[in-house]
């Protein structure tokens, strides 16, 4: 269960070409992208990513006939993701609503047919000069507000939750994230650093369904410092991130490393890219870990 849990906290980075991307010229069309991730170099979790007309249509796990289906409103955001475990049976759906500007302004999670533990809520943000407020609500009636200051860039660089000690500061040096740390109070607690190939940040998958705002999109709706959204909101490609754990309750010295290889094919493509991860406790390997994502063009 422990090498499941700080797994997930890591490997989501998926990259892919995209015509909305500045100065890049797209010289073919995306087709699919096969994702196999291995834990302790045994297969874990493989996924084929699906594209049409230069959007992600559905993502297939294993070797089944379901998966998630997602769907675009007339802008060509995303604006339905449907989470499927089997035929018939849906995990959860999530609704995305947009600004004229393309930022999220909503999105809903409908629990499905699957987990009855699951509860809906409903997400809605609110735009202002330095700042965003996300406010959340959910069936049970809980209900939270947090609030997401902004640089001059509108790069995001504080997060605060009402009526918590705990707060999140995110630094960038030259458009980059170099480090997200947690503080309670004025006590640093988790933190994560960041290191850059020299690649430009142009292949995200997150382009293919946010749009031109798919930055600002993906921070809001996958915001946490060891989340690995965060390392594809950057003007270059991640090389590596080190999360350093600090947690007064549990002594243990943690660390958990990622490194990034890119190899391109003669197209100036990405052809494929292999991650790799490595968490320890006082010195012992938890989790030992490489995702290998390969790319596959018209």
């Amino acid at each position: 269960m422990k090498k499941i849990a700080i797994l997930l906290i890591g490997l989501c980075m998926i990259s892919c070409s995209n015509e909305e991307l500045g100065n890049s010229e797209i010289k073919s069309k995306l087709i699919s992208i096969e994702e196999n991730q291995y834990l302790d170099n045994e297969l874990w979790i493989h996924k084929v990513y699906n594209f049409d007309d230069n959007k992600l249509i559905n993502i297939k796990y294993e070797n089944s006939d379901f998966g998630d289906e997602y769907t675009y409103n007339e802008k060509g955001l995303v604006s339905k993701v449907v989470e499927n475990v089997d035929i018939g049976k849906v995990l959860k759906t999530t609704t995305y609503t947009y600004d004229d500007k393309g930022r999220i302004i909503e999105y809903n999670q409908i629990p499905g047919n699957v987990d009855l533990n699951l509860s809906a809520f409903k997400y809605t943000f609110t735009y202002l000069s330095d700042r965003i407020l996300r406010a959340f609500k959910s069936q049970s009636g809980y209900s939270e507000t947090i609030e997401f200051f902004v640089d001059a860039n509108y790069n995001i660089i504080k997060k605060t939750i009402a009526n918590s000690d705990y707060s999140y500061i995110f630094t960038y040096e030259n458009g980059n994230l170099t480090e997200a740390s947690e503080f309670n109070k004025n006590s640093k607690g988790t933190s994560v650093n960041y290191k850059y190939s020299n690649l430009k940040n142009e292949l995200q998958i997150n382009q293919f369904i946010f749009g031109k705002e798919w930055k600002l999109n993906s921070f809001l709706c996958r915001l946490h410092p060891g989340n690995s959204i965060l390392t594809g909101i950057s003007e270059n490609l991640i090389s590596e991130y080190l999360t350093t754990f600090r947690n007064p309750i549990n002594p243990d010295k943690q660390t958990d490393i990622t490194k990034f290889i890119y190899n391109m094919n003669d197209k100036n493509q990405m052809e494929k890219q292999t991650v790799l991860r490595t968490a320890t406790t006082n010195g012992i390997v938890d989790v030992n870990s490489r995702t290998e994502i390969s790319y596959k063009y018209e």
